[in-house]
């Protein structure tokens, strides 16, 4: 809570400010405490914005091709370019964790997951499944990216709809002063706070950040549908055209909390809602779910008791439309400004 309560002060401004930056920082430093339990003044400004947005270029359409055929990022053109510019700055995160974790470790004393990693990486080291430093290095840039650039473009996303939306904004607020009134929010809120637990679940299926999940493979032959898959046939599942089928989400390009709330203003049950896969599903599901989750309702929270959220012109939000979105592994809206109201 910290980390947020800092990034609330530092939204305290009288000019309008793009929010993305400050957002971003505080999600790094969270990630990076549960990580590496790196001091609060530690790894974050190290993992720049720029490392951000070639995370998410990296896996867009100009680039993609260049995993199929790794040959063509010698051919001199832009997206090689870039690429290899993109490359050389994730090498330069992975030896800022990795490193550091390996120099400070102590077998006793275990801060986060890097030294968990590291110290399978020990006990494997004389086995016949050794787990080599390209590996930690590539498990913990991972782990980085996905837990910081996930979260900060679904937050950036959230606080847009906001701007669209003062009347879903003005029932937050009221959620929160009766649930909570002026005292600092906790995990134990969300159970009394269903339209802002439904109002995360509409953004995260609205935006679909991630909009292909991570691919699986079948084991053995199966017929779907009709459809012949052979064993070893790799499956990707599409969310975004999912989560914007109108079969299952009636009206699916308007936002709109209440489709996740009962006539009681509660949330329907789990079973109702198997069909929103924001973090994937199945065994293979993002270990980052839940971690995720808390993330994004401690921060909405907290910064929606302090303020109320406008758009840098009146009357003029930015286009939250997901289809024009950076394109990528994970979809970026673009840039734009806010100005903060500090709420009575």
């Amino acid at each position: 809570m910290d980390e947020i309560q800092d990034c609330v002060e530092r939204f305290d401004r009288e000019d309008p400010f793009d929010p993305y930056e400050d957002m971003y920082l505080t999600v790094a430093n969270i990630a990076l405490i549960v990580l590496s339990h790196q001091d609060r003044k530690g790894l974050a400004r190290n993992v720049p914005l720029k490392v951000d947005g070639e995370a998410i270029r990296a896996f867009g359409i100009d680039c993609a091709y260049m995993d199929i055929l790794p040959w063509t990022i010698n051919i001199p053109h832009e997206s090689g370019r870039f690429f290899k510019e993109a490359i050389v700055n994730m090498n330069t995160l992975k030896e800022l964790c990795v490193e550091k974790t390996k120099k400070t470790f102590d077998g006793d004393n275990l801060r986060g997951v890097f030294d968990d990693i590291f110290k399978e990486q020990e006990k494997r080291k004389n086995t016949d499944q050794p787990l080599s430093d390209a590996a930690f290095k590539g498990i913990s840039v991972n782990l980085i990216i996905a837990a910081i650039v996930t979260t900060s473009t679904a937050l950036k996303s959230m606080i847009a709809y906001l701007l669209d939306y003062p009347d879903i904004q003005e029932k937050l607020h009221k959620e929160i002063d009766n649930a909570i009134g002026e005292r600092i929010p906790t995990l134990d809120d969300r159970k009394r706070m269903p339209y802002m637990e439904a109002f995360i679940l509409e953004s995260l299926r609205y935006m679909s950040h991630i909009p292909i999940a991570i691919p699986h493979e079948t084991m053995v032959d199966v017929t779907l549908n009709g459809y012949f898959i052979p064993k070893g046939t790799q499956v990707w599942t599409d969310l975004f055209s999912l989560h914007h089928d109108e079969r299952y989400f009636p009206d699916p390009w308007t936002f709109k909390p209440d489709r996740f709330l009962d006539d009681a203003g509660e949330l329907i049950p789990t079973d109702q809602r198997k069909l929103l896969m924001p973090f994937g599903a199945g065994r293979r599901v993002c270990v980052g779910e839940q971690m995720a989750r808390v993330r994004i309702f401690l921060f909405m929270t907290t910064m929606l008791q302090r303020y109320e959220f406008l758009p840098e012109k009146p009357g003029c939000p930015p286009n939250y439309d997901p289809r024009d979105s950076i394109m990528g592994g994970v979809l970026k809206m673009k840039d734009y400004k806010i100005r903060v109201k500090k709420r009575d």
